[in-house]
């Protein structure tokens, strides 16, 4: 029998604070601050995690761990105090994370939830469910109070407006708690039975919320308080979590109301009027939570805020149009921007379907012509999420990796000619037919040929039975969603098998027109050029292991002291402890770390005029690439020629024979001409979107050799895959908690 209700303590004391603070630290944190820790005797802790942490890093190497402990100028001696409890945690300053925690405490314990009244709150989604939404409305009350605070105007826009912009931190604080409180739900249902009261029968328990919403009560009786004081890692993930939200929304409606006047005028909205809808999440969050954000006026335009700088975009469509000024046939599609420092709007591409054959043929042709300036760039990751068929216009939309960085590999393969070769090649852009392993079968992911069949599926983690006494979490294979890279007409997705001639035709046409303007693209003040002064992205690893990595940290017992949750991100250091190249670039993985802790997916930009990498820190890797990417281009244009040209078309053709017609042969119909644009674009989330097809790039092969040619071809592009994917994606297998 329950004793009487209790009203819940409204802040931490300051002995709380200092523990959760001290307590969640990081390893780095830790090492900044070793007069907190006293080295004289050993916890067995102590000596649990460092047997833990030699596993995950170095699989129990002794010699391996200490050459890990080197690059953070440790040895196991000095590092054993620091895997103990904290013995003075007043050393740790006081950070402004833990405001966040007394505000939750205090709105729980009013029992407000920001929305007044009984009205539904509008980031609670009846027809997708958010685990445990129930027990995260403080945490949206004290988000909503701050942005109101941040952004005067908040309050003025439209309820759905602020729902999906509010429901965007209710997924983001589920992912980091969840299994958390799902493992204290099951608890909570153990001890029921242990005292003898009704259970759910667990064949009916999803039928049921009974005994999900007496333990919701139960948490709200008692506060977030006691789950502070056991899980101090997920108090601070979810703290930093409602910061960043309220930062980068504030900033965002303050370039939205900044920038109106010219919104209208760059992008021809004659009186955009108020915004009538808004997706977040729509890429991977970056710096701080960061991601691009889709938005729709109530006039029905729509338009893409990117929170990044756009200097490179830009720069690619400036050297677009003056390729169409020089007779580029077909013209290349120009998109509409309003450049910012750091951020800035750009024209939002529709999936729309061709009208007739011609357009698709033309569609066909534009995309030869984009690989042509791929290859010209040594451009690369360019699958299918990077493009969006626009009717006859295939348009990029996501240039980040317009060009790649030649980054230092030990891998003999590239010592082979023909796999030096291929790796500056057309194949090496991604662009073309890719069949990859996945975990079942294998799957195209290219921009150009991954189709309604190759949807394919991948292992997640998924919720069922949300929110009743049946809920609960396993890891199983969910489904891809339908890409927009394919053209479409009369309802019908259209393969790129009967248009080879198409592709083949708009390659070579832009190839001949910078041949013949080769002298002008290399010219200091060219165009082409200008691209290669900012910053492109530096694929390190593939996005899905570092969600991957984050996925095993997040687990309950990684989410109660910082150490642990460190440890277990550590198994980022495993690929530089074989390679001695790699150990120049240690900072790399600092960085990697620090972005972890604001569940933030790493990302590094390095210029292609320069051979080293400048750090979101401000530190620089030196000589971190063997060549700036601008003269690896440059090499490129210099061997451009017909004897070139006829080698890129046959591995154009090549591509194309070699897959297995029979998986590409499909007659998949477009979503219903009932469903908007608006949902068919921005049906994509950053948790399970783009990235998860990246960790399919660790294992590509060709099933068999080309029909009707020799099979060399076949196994020199399986050399070369597999060396290029070792060169940026440095995966290893997460040990460890998961």
């Amino acid at each position: 029998m329950k004793g009487p209700a209790t009203r819940p303590e409204v802040e931490l004391s300051h002995a709380e604070r200092l523990a959760l603070v001290s307590r969640a630290s990081s390893l780095r944190e830790r090492i900044t601050h070793t007069d907190a820790f006293d080295s004289a005797g050993v916890s067995r802790e102590a000596a649990a995690r460092l047997k833990k942490w030699c596993k995950i890093v170095a699989d129990g190497d002794a010699g391996q761990f200490r050459r890990r402990l080197s690059l953070d100028s440790l040895d196991q001696e000095s590092v054993r105090a620091l895997l103990g409890d904290v013995a003075r945690p007043e050393v740790f300053a006081m950070p402004t994370w833990t405001e966040v925690l007394d505000e939750v405490l205090r709105a729980g314990a009013a029992g407000g939830i920001g929305t007044g009244g009984d009205r539904e709150p509008p980031f609670l989604h009846a027809d997708t469910p958010v685990p445990f939404e129930d027990l995260l409305l403080p945490f949206l009350a004290v988000a909503e109070n701050r942005l109101t605070e941040a952004a005067s105007d908040y309050r003025t826009l439209p309820v759905q407006v602020r729902g999906s912009m509010e429901h965007s931190l209710l997924q983001a604080l589920s992912r980091i708690s969840s299994r958390v409180l799902e493992l204290e739900f099951r608890t909570y249902l153990a001890c029921r039975q242990l005292d003898g009261l009704p259970c759910p029968d667990p064949a009916r328990a999803h039928e049921s919320r009974t005994a999900y919403l007496e333990f919701v009560a139960d948490i709200r009786r008692t506060g977030w308080r006691p789950l502070f004081a056991e899980y101090c890692v997920m108090a601070r993930l979810m703290a930093v979590a409602v910061l960043q939200w309220v930062a980068n929304s504030a900033e965002f409606l303050a370039r939205l109301r900044a920038d109106r006047a010219d919104i209208g005028r760059i992008f021809g909205i004659a009186n955009p009027g108020d915004l009538a809808a808004i997706k977040m999440d729509l890429s991977d969050p970056h710096f701080g939570g960061k991601s691009v954000v889709a938005i729709e006026f109530a006039t029905g335009e729509m338009l893409i805020y990117k929170p990044k700088d756009l200097a490179l975009e830009a720069a690619y469509f400036r050297f677009t149009t003056w390729l169409n000024t020089l007779g580029a046939d077909p013209a290349f599609p120009v998109l509409k921007m309003l450049e910012r420092d750091g951020y800035g709007w750009v024209e939002f591409i529709d999936n729309r379907a061709c009208e007739c054959d011609d357009q698709v043929r033309r569609f066909y042709r534009r995309s030869g012509a984009l690989l042509c300036l791929l290859y010209a760039f040594n451009g690369t990751d360019f699958h299918f999420e990077n493009l969006i068929a626009c009717g006859e216009y295939p348009v990029p939309v996501d240039l980040e990796t317009i060009y790649s960085h030649p980054m230092a590999t030990d891998d003999s393969e590239l010592t082979d000619e023909v796999a030096r070769r291929l790796g500056r090649s057309v194949l090496a852009t991604h662009f073309l037919p890719n069949p990859v392993k996945g975990q079942h079968r294998h799957y195209d992911i290219s921009a150009i040929a991954r189709s309604a069949d190759e949807e394919g599926e991948y292992e997640v983690l998924t919720w069922q039975h949300i929110n009743t006494d049946g809920l609960g979490y396993r890891y199983g294979r969910v489904k891809a969603k339908q890409g927009d890279n394919l053209p479409r007409f009369e309802e019908q997705y259209l393969s790129p098998d009967s248009n080879v001639e198409e592709i083949v035709d708009g390659f070579q046409s832009v190839y001949r027109l910078l041949t013949s303007h080769r002298e002008q693209l290399l010219a200091p003040d060219s165009p082409f050029r200008e691209i290669f002064t900012y910053p492109a992205r530096f694929i390190l690893r593939s996005t899905m292991h570092y969600m991957s990595v984050l996925n095993s940290a997040c687990h309950p017992d990684c989410l109660r002291e910082g150490i642990d949750f460190d440890i277990q991100l550590d198994v980022l250091s495993r690929p530089f402890l074989h390679d001695k190249r790699r150990l120049e670039l240690w900072p790399l993985v600092r960085e990697e770390v620090a972005a972890c802790w604001r569940t933030d997916v790493p990302k590094f930009t390095a210029r292609g005029d320069s051979d080293s990498l400048v750090l979101p820190s401000g530190e620089t890797a030196q000589a971190c690439f063997t060549d700036s990417a601008f003269n690896q281009s440059q090499q490129n244009l210099s061997h451009f020629g017909e004897d070139d040209l006829c080698w890129q078309v046959k591995l154009i053709r090549g591509s194309m024979d070699a897959r297995d017609a029979r998986r590409f042969i499909w007659y998949a119909r477009p979503p219903s001409t009932t469903t908007s644009r608006w949902s068919r674009w921005t049906g994509r989330n950053w948790w399970t979107r783009r990235s998860r097809w990246d960790a399919v790039w660790n294992a590509p092969q060709f099933a068999k050799p080309m029909a009707s040619r020799d099979g060399w071809f076949s196994r020199a592009y399986l050399r070369v895959t597999n060396s290029l994917c070792g060169q940026w994606n440095w995966n290893s297998t997460t040990a460890g908690a998961g």
